[in-house]
């Protein structure tokens, strides 16, 4: 598997590249060594959801989606039982992507279809890995039933959260967002205000660095007048 997202990694524009199983576990990545696997697999979840619903919504399942941000692109290949993700910048041959990122869906296709068993583990990437998050991380919040008979948190607060964690962990942040709102049963428009600091206490969980993670979630607690 490795070997296949060095080939993609190879492509000028190219930031790095990974895997996600069906249940959006991180299964491979050759991305940048500050890129947190907590923060891919959460990505990796919160596309899968999204392959579900539009499968549900018009009876069959999109073969690929793209995603655009302000300084580059998120190529998203359907593998079936899990996805390809490809991150690339503004100046990429983006056909040339597609091209190299199809091929690859259709080995891996195959390696994802084959289960655990006889899949290569993922090598190591050449840069050093942010180290896994400590024993002492928080637990995430358990999943609350969304109240939408009562107050919500305002959409400028949960867009100005949002901003302060994508100056920690990237683009990644708009995922990331969408993910928590989901694990608690409601959406960014229906996020009860009593869930407010259950919902910060998750997307901080994605953070793996403990200072990064409690600068977040002071910030963000301070914005939502939580301190």
């Amino acid at each position: 598997m490795q070997a296949i997202l060095g080939d993609i990694g190879a492509l000028m524009g190219v930031t790095g590249s990974f895997v996600c199983g069906r249940d959006g576990a991180l299964v491979g990545r050759a991305m940048p060594a500050l890129t947190e696997d907590g923060s891919l697999a959460t990505i990796g979840r919160a596309l899968m959801r999204t392959l579900d619903g539009l499968e549900a919504d018009r009876h069959k399942r999109p073969t690929e989606l793209d995603f655009v941000f302000k300084n580059g692109l998120l190529l998203v290949k359907n593998l079936g039982s899990g996805c390809l993700c490809v991150l690339c910048g503004r100046n990429a041959n983006v056909a040339m992507v597609n091209m190299t990122a199809n091929m690859a869906a259709r080995k891996l296709k195959d390696t994802l279809a084959a289960g655990p068993g006889t899949a290569a583990p993922a090598a190591p990437t050449p840069a050093p890995v942010a180290p896994a998050a400590p024993a002492s991380a928080p637990v995430v919040a358990p999943i609350l039933a969304a109240d939408t008979g009562g107050p919500t948190v305002a959409l400028e607060l949960v867009t100005q959260i949002e901003h302060e964690l994508a100056r920690l962990v990237g683009p990644v942040a708009m995922l990331a967002v969408d993910d928590a709102v989901g694990g608690l049963n409601c959406t960014r428009q229906t996020l009860p205000s009593g869930a407010l600091g259950a919902w910060i206490e998750r997307l901080g969980a994605e953070i793996a660095d403990a200072a990064k993670r409690a600068q977040f979630i002071h910030a963000a607690r301070k914005l939502g007048r939580l301190d």
